[in-house]
């Protein structure tokens, strides 16, 4: 038994498949897009939590103050990592992991949908080419 929506794929002629595959196309483009920044914001934030300690004091023997001088200043890293009036708190951790995951089964769907639309057109074209 057909779903709603392959029900509804099945009354599009092939032009509105193909429009409806390019839309699907782009919205997976977009889902994947705030994933890729919301799994971001979540790299920040465990990072910012716990910063690596000072470079460069452990290493003096091994290394050339040549290669000691391009280290950028302790306080210079800790300025670029936490600027004044970021928000990247660890209480963000719960919120931005259920965004993910929602934005995760989101995506699924409709690549799911993607594939319906695709499946139909293909069958629609194998039809056409089959009449003589």
């Amino acid at each position: 038994m057909l779903t709603a929506s392959e029900t509804a794929l099945q009354l599009l002629d092939i032009a509105e498949l193909r429009r409806t595959r390019a839309v699907l196309r782009h919205e997976v483009s977009q889902a994947t897009h705030w994933r890729r920044i919301i799994r971001a914001r979540l790299d920040l934030t465990v990072a910012r939590a716990v910063l690596p300690s000072r470079l460069g004091l452990e290493i003096t023997d091994q290394v050339s103050p040549e290669t000691l001088s391009m280290l950028p200043a302790f306080g210079d890293l800790l300025a670029a990592a936490r600027r004044p009036g970021d928000a990247f708190a660890v209480d963000d951790l719960l919120r931005l992991r259920a965004a993910e995951k929602s934005l995760g089964e989101y995506e699924a769907q409709v690549r799911r949908a993607l594939m319906q639309a695709t499946d139909v057109l293909v069958e629609r074209l194998e039809a056409v080419r089959a009449v003589p």
